[in-house]
């Protein structure tokens, strides 16, 4: 993300107490000390009033890169186990963050999912099992939402 300081300063700027006497300096601050993902997230956070966290065990949507699952999945299978909606959007489980540090980041850039996958296409409908893939995505292109009803027990049982 290659933004001036400008343009930064006027979409940051909204959340700075103007009575601080250093605004303008901790702003110019904010912009040296953050990574352009740090930057981005906080921007995110500042101008999406639906921006939620996520934390480890959340059940969320993404809608993957056409390369992502190319070899793993069938999309027709995939929404027609209801792990995969009609916009394409696939679900997983928060597992932790990308970096290097212990603990988990719930503002870390990118995020660690197990994605739920369909097994063998050909099993017959009562002996279906979920695959879990790790996959890694962008905080910011994920949603909190729920589990289809079909897959909530298999999924919490396998836990």
């Amino acid at each position: 993300m290659n933004i001036s300081n400008q343009i930064a300063r006027k979409l940051i700027e909204p959340i700075i107490n103007k009575d601080i006497k250093n605004w303008r300096i901790v702003l110019d601050a904010m912009k040296h000390w953050l990574s352009d993902a740090q930057m981005e997230i906080l921007l995110e956070i500042i101008h999406n009033d639906g921006f939620t966290l996520h934390q480890v065990g959340d059940i969320v949507k993404f809608k993957p890169e056409s390369w992502h699952f190319k070899d793993k999945i069938m999309h027709d299978v995939m929404k027609d186990w209801q792990l995969m909606d009609s916009r394409g959007y696939m679900y997983g489980k928060v597992t932790g963050d990308c970096s290097y540090d212990d603990g988990y980041n719930p503002f870390h850039y990118k995020l660690k999912i197990k994605t739920y996958v369909h097994g063998d296409s050909t099993a017959d409908w009562d002996q279906r099992k979920i695959i879990e893939i790790d996959h890694e995505v962008d905080n910011i292109k994920l949603f909190a939402t729920k589990l289809p009803k079909a897959w909530t027990n298999l999924v919490n049982n396998s836990e």
